[in-house]
């Protein structure tokens, strides 16, 4: 669904919601046709459940051939393929996860959508794709949350330690959210007490006088799951319910009162345990979107994307013999059913940067 460029923020909700249950409609046909392609995913029979293999969780299936390490890619290089046309298939869903495999560029897209939504971006995108795109550059604020280092694998592990750790983890980003965008939150000027308030209190009160609606990403929101034994599984669930979900997803949207404040939640894992075990019980929906047609592309390298890498970082006479090699031994996944193949975005950069 193509959307007009619109500027109130509850029409902006409301073309969100058309454009969600229209994707909705079109993700649940594309999960009931009977196509015979082969595909990553052992089931198809929920339309937002994703099933990943186990494997994943270890790292890249068994290889089909040698890929370079590279400690250092040349200052030159790339650092991004450019992924702004799949914003507009993000920003729809007020809350959404995306589940892909260590490699596929995951924490890439976050950094990309940051550095292309954020009020205080440096960063000049040429050739917006749509006008509706237009409207979300360098519009909002971004809170960002990274769970990757919280707990190390085999770290002893002691709920009360791992507590504190989170806590003081979403208290720094959200005190360094508040101190970046003071001026668009107008907190000061509102006269809220934020070092005698609580997170959950701040994340309630400070968006309500904001001059810009807030993007909200959480980075790894499963490792600290894998990280721990079977045993602590559940412990580390119910802290990251606690101190995250509820203390402030749930707050920062007022549990669905001031939603116009907030943009979209968009959060990465790998997707070990399954998308129930980010979804507590009463908390606002985050809807699945991983095997949706239309974010399949969004982390990872296509066909098209390496294609135009090589070219342009590779010498002439070495293009179509690297990119045979690249297209036939570097880790790769279909992500819809029939979809087109994604490729590790690391095992590709690995092997354009020893050829360059």
């Amino acid at each position: 669904m193509n959307l007009p460029p619109v500027h109130n923020a509850w029409s902006i909700k409301w073309h969100r919601w058309l454009s969600g249950v229209a994707r909705l409609f079109r993700n649940y046909a594309s999960h009931t046709r009977t196509d015979s392609d082969s595909c990553s995913y052992d089931s198809f029979t929920q339309a937002n459940v994703v099933h990943l293999p186990l494997q994943w969780k270890w790292g890249r299936p068994g290889p089909e051939g040698d890929i370079p390490s590279v400690e250092r890619f040349p200052s030159r290089f790339p650092s991004r393929v450019n992924k702004q046309k799949y914003f507009m298939e993000l920003l729809p869903f007020v809350n959404c996860v995306i589940h892909r495999p260590t490699g596929f560029g995951k924490t890439a897209f976050l950094d990309q959508l940051a550095a292309f939504c954020n009020v205080y971006s440096e960063e000049n995108f040429d050739d917006i794709c749509s006008a509706s795109l237009k409207f979300h550059h360098k519009n909002h604020l971004l809170l960002q949350f990274d769970l990757t280092n919280i707990i190390q694998k085999d770290e002893p592990f002691s709920v009360a330690i791992f507590r504190t750790k989170l806590q003081e983890h979403i208290d720094a980003t959200v005190h360094r959210f508040l101190i970046k965008y003071t001026d668009q939150l107008q907190w000061v000027k509102r006269g809220l007490k934020v070092d005698q308030m609580s997170t959950p209190n701040v994340c309630l009160y400070a968006p309500l006088g904001a001059s810009h609606s807030t993007i909200i990403t959480v980075d790894a929101y499963d490792t600290p799951f894998m990280n721990v034994s079977p045993e602590h599984v559940s412990q580390v669930k119910e802290a990251i319910q606690e101190i995250l979900y509820y203390g402030v997803l749930g707050m920062f949207s007022g549990f669905g009162i001031h939603l116009a404040m907030l943009e979209c939640i968009f959060v990465m894992g790998i997707g070990i345990q399954g998308c129930d075990d980010l979804t507590p019980e009463g908390f606002v929906n985050i809807v699945d979107i991983s095997s949706d047609a239309d974010s399949a592309k969004m982390a990872g390298f296509t066909q098209e994307e390496i294609t135009d890498l090589v070219e342009k970082w590779v010498a002439a006479d070495k293009r179509e013999c690297l990119l045979s090699e690249i297209l036939k031994i570097c880790w790769h996944e279909r992500f819809t059913k029939g979809g087109e193949n994604v490729y590790s975005c690391r095992e590709v950069m690995c092997m354009i940067a020893v050829n360059m």
